[in-house]
């Protein structure tokens, strides 16, 4: 149990492709649900790994690409095959198709596919055929085999021998004849495709690595990355080389899911057996959270020693003349390895002063700026020099283990931050001897210390570098003592790839840093609004998509509330998901503010018109909840988009078209042009669809005229996509060109609609009961009551109706009532609203 708690991956190659990511999503599965021991599992990673069905008709296409087949035969193959080349998938009446395969088999005869630069070898799975016994002239020979497959055939002797077997402690009972691959299993399921696996991983933030040697012909390398872009994540380092010792050792390219994928120069299958000493540096590299295609090497540089001196002296007795090196250390030469810094410390009735005495400056810089207090005795000035450089990256070194130590540490460390930023250049070249994984809680005060002044260009793409490491492998549990300072590194980072204009470097990190940082998925954390804008900006609007589905109970500043919910409703519109962007426009326009805002009037805009793109209407009239601020003030500064939702809905398509085009300026000057033109073109499937209501049957024709639409074809085309998106429910006679509108077939007795009604209501449960509980929360705190009772105070109580209740009920109020944050009872209060109309 020594090491339970360190960080786990699991690795395989060429058939572990099926069983890792499996066995990976089994321990996550085990973790979440709360299975004991805890296994601490990072990700994963695979060698030319089996994914998916469809690999072998990649094979054509890498033999094509090694000169293996010509290009005629290729072609041929591609036209008559249409890209399916296995035999259990071709029409046997494909002659064509088949005389090519056969054409293409007899190119291939010979070729060891493994490794198709090696000699051929035959079948690698049977053993060779040796003599009972064997001189020891004969096993000497045995070293200088022609194939590299000899050694593995030879495991059929020495995995069968008994001397063997009793070494290893193998029990007879428990297994028969050794052989290589046992085909004989008995089984009853297979999983042949794995990509559901690596995407639901992705989904749960494991990194991962996939390589492939590139003169692997069993699982060619192109197939690999077929599969790996069927994922649908983003490149977000793109395709590169990468080096061991100056050369080329492949490529590689890293997606917003957290996956690297690498090829390796000259490897086969599998490529650690071909290439070992790159495929370890490209491992190691990886493991500590460092891109493969970096220029410097994995090694750690030895620390020159660092002596410092503290020459305690009468502020009126300071030494006029500079003592030289020879003159302090006469028995040492200049070439040896250390630097020397020598201090003064100034005791003086103003408190204690410490200046480097090679210093032209006479101002000395102050450390305590205190008085120094009775009773101080000389070993206590001596301990000032406890704040240099070398003895504070040793603390951070020795209390970076247990919790207590921590702690400990973050003391220290609070306690030393002016020091660490007075000198934040010479903790910097510190930070090589500091392990962000180990020492996460002094590596990070380091780091906030060196990002926080001004970020000269020629050090921003190597700062962008050191953040996405330390975000990638920091202790979850160090950072969050000081979340302050790890949100902002977090922004320093999103500060300077906007600055490189590269915001899809940043997707992954900040991605990974809001999990990190997050106590549960259900906080709201200011990193958000910064990740969903550079997901926006590089359109990675799957990435951004899966924080906005977590259900967001607890916001701490409004304006990261604002931000999040805008530019959620931004990459919801990138995805079509318009539903979900109205309720995060909604929620910025309803929300709690007690002056307007710009995020508030664009997101009503947008909001105003993304109802009209997915109601197909727009209701002018605010909730009750809407803050007053927000009634008055709206709508006076988004008069264009209240008249373009007014002349939407005269149902006059040339009317509407003639107002976009005479406020098109206001349009482009708010971005928005792009939605109003999806307005214009929702308003003929609106038409469309109200005409659903009035006919059963309609010919196409009286489609096109009704709807105003351009031609016959022109309306079949918008009827089949609404019949596509299930806004309506028809068929199309093709032979008379009518149209006959149909009932929702829903009949709302399937076992899919049943579990999705259960956990509708399930989840209304569960918020309904957050909502009480803020309810009674509220109702106890002070604050609250006090302004209650003064807003009582100014109105007589018979203005107003009285309002049945269910029952009398009393809050029994604590002495700490818990405080209540508005924008949280707002957000739960809707997602109440949107569930409930769902279900209706």
């Amino acid at each position: 149990m020594e090491f339970i708690s360190n960080p786990f991956y699991i690795g395989g190659d060429s058939y572990s492709g099926n069983p890792v990511p499996i066995i990976t999503q089994i321990i996550s599965n085990g973790n979440e649900v709360g299975i004991k021991p805890y296994i601490n599992i990072k990700g994963y990673l695979l060698g030319n790994p089996l994914t998916f069905p469809e690999e072998d008709n990649y094979k054509i296409r890498f033999a094509n690409g090694m000169g293996l087949i010509s290009d005629e035969l290729y072609k041929s193959l591609f036209h008559s095959c249409q890209g399916e080349y296995r035999l259990d998938y071709i029409n046997p009446d494909n002659v064509e198709c088949l005389q090519n395969l056969e054409l293409y088999e007899k190119c291939i005869d010979g070729i060891q596919q493994p490794q198709v630069l090696e000699p051929y070898c035959g079948d690698t799975e049977s053993p060779i055929k040796l003599p009972s016994q064997m001189l020891s002239k004969e096993r000497r020979l045995l070293s200088a085999f022609y194939c590299r497959f000899d050694e593995t055939r030879l495991a059929y002797y020495w995995a069968n021998d008994v001397s063997v077997r009793e070494a290893l402690r193998i029990r007879k009972e428990s297994i028969g004849t050794w052989i290589r691959c046992n085909y004989d299993l008995n089984f009853t399921t297979i999983v042949d495709d794995i990509r559901p696996y690596h995407l639901n991983l992705s989904n749960k933030d494991y990194r991962s690595l996939v390589y492939s040697g590139d003169h692997d012909m069993v699982i060619p390398h192109q197939s690999t990355q077929a599969w790996i872009k069927d994922l649908g994540y983003t490149a977000i380092d793109q395709w590169r080389s990468w080096k061991v010792h100056g050369q080329i050792a492949g490529y590689t390219e890293t997606y917003s899911n957290r996956m690297t994928y690498a090829t390796v120069k000259g490897g086969g299958h599998t490529a650690p057996e071909y290439k070992p000493e790159e495929c370890f540096v490209m491992f190691k590299r990886w493991i500590h959270g460092q891109p493969l295609s970096r220029t410097s090497s994995i090694m750690r540089v030895s620390s020159p020693f660092i002596f410092s001196f503290d020459l305690i002296v009468p502020q009126q007795n300071l030494a006029q003349s500079k003592p030289s090196f020879a003159d302090l250390f006469p028995s040492l030469e200049k070439k040896q390895r250390f630097s020397l810094f020598i201090y003064y410390v100034l005791v003086t009735k103003s408190g204690i002063n410490r200046y480097p005495y090679q210093t032209d400056d006479p101002r000395p810089h102050n450390i305590l700026k205190n008085p120094l207090p009775s009773g101080v005795e000389e070993k206590d000035i001596m301990n000032l020099n406890a704040n240099s450089v070398d003895s504070l990256v040793a603390e951070i070194q020795g209390f970076s283990g247990s919790s207590q130590d921590v702690n400990h540490l973050n003391n220290l460390l609070k306690q030393s931050e002016d020091v660490i930023r007075s000198q934040a250049a010479t903790f910097a070249s510190c930070l090589t001897q500091l392990d962000p994984s180990i020492h996460s809680l002094g590596y990070l005060y380091i780091l906030e210390a060196c990002t926080a002044g001004p970020i000269p260009e020629a050090q921003a793409n190597e700062l962008v570098l050191s953040v996405v490491r330390f975000i990638d492998v920091c202790s979850v549990a160090q950072i969050r003592l000081v979340p302050d300072k790890f949100i902002s590194i977090c922004k320093r980072l999103h500060e300077q790839v906007m600055i490189l204009g590269a915001p899809m470097r940043a997707v992954a990190p900040l991605l990974t840093a809001i999990r990190k940082i997050q106590p549960s998925s259900e906080h709201l954390t200011p990193l958000h609004p910064d990740f969903l804008q550079v997901c926006l900006l590089s359109k990675c609007y799957k990435t951004g998509y899966s924080i906005l589905e977590d259900d967001v109970y607890e916001v701490d500043q409004p304006r990261d509330f604002f931000l999040y919910c805008y530019y959620g409703g931004m990459i919801c519109i990138g995805q079509k998901r318009f539903a979900k962007a109205l309720e995060l426009f909604h929620n910025v326009v309803t929300a709690p503010m007690s002056s307007m805002n710009a995020i508030a009037v664009e997101a009503y805009k947008k909001y105003i018109l993304v109802s009209l793109i997915h109601l197909r209407q727009f209701s002018a009239t605010f909730p009750k909840y809407t803050s007053s601020v927000a009634q008055r003030n709206l709508k006076n500064f988004s008069q264009p988009y209240i008249e373009l939702a007014n002349s939407y809905s005269t149902g006059n398509i040339s009317e509407l078209e003639a107002f976009v085009v005479a406020n098109q300026e206001k349009f482009e000057n708010g971005n928005n042009l792009g939605l109003v033109k999806q307005v214009v073109s929702s308003m003929y499937k609106r038409n469309i669809q109200r005409l659903t209501q009035t006919y059963l049957t309609l010919s196409l024709q009286d489609i096109a005229n009704t709807a105003q639409i351009s031609t016959a074809k022109e309306a079949e085309m918008h009827v089949l996509e609404m019949i596509e998106d299930g806004e309506i429910y028809a068929t199309i006679n093709q032979k008379d060109g009518m149209v006959r509108f149909l009932e929702d077939p829903e009949e709302y007795k399937t076992c899919e609609m049943i579990e999705h009604i259960d956990s509708s209501i399930s989840r209304i449960m569960k918020l309904s009961k957050k909502l009480t509980t803020m309810d009674e929360s509220m109702a106890c705190d002070p604050l609250y009551l006090s302004k209650v009772g003064r807003e009582r105070q100014r109105f007589d109580f018979d203005d107003f109706d009285g309002v049945p209740q269910k029952s009398l009920h009393f809050h029994v109020c604590s002495q700490n009532p818990m405080r209540i944050n508005p924008f949280e009872v707002v957000i739960i209060f809707g997602s109440i609203l949107d569930m409930i109309k769902e279900l209706a």
